[in-house]
């Protein structure tokens, strides 16, 4: 499915950092928390890019997701760092 969003939509786009961030919920769901990560992290850095009218609400609830999954991995220096990196 990613690979047609990407085609159609190209990577930089709303639909395939939203095609992201669902990944990242199914593996955050069956518990697979690196891939999770992985998958929100994409996400943040298409939003990056393609975020308009400065909504930056959509970037900052994924930095909350990350930094809770790092938290559930025990790994609360880098829940830190991904929270506090969101205002940059």
């Amino acid at each position: 499915m990613f690979s047609i969003y990407e085609k159609v939509y190209g990577y930089e786009s709303e639909k395939t950092a939203k095609i992201c961030m669902e990944f990242g919920q199914v593996y955050e769901l069956s518990e697979n928390f690196n891939e999770a990560i992985d998958q929100y992290a994409n996400s943040f850095s298409i939003w990056e890019k393609v975020i308009k009218d400065n909504n930056f609400a959509i970037l900052f609830t994924l930095a909350m997701k990350i930094g809770e999954i790092y938290e559930k991995l025990e790994n609360f220096q880098q829940a830190y760092e991904t929270i506090k990196n969101v205002n940059k």
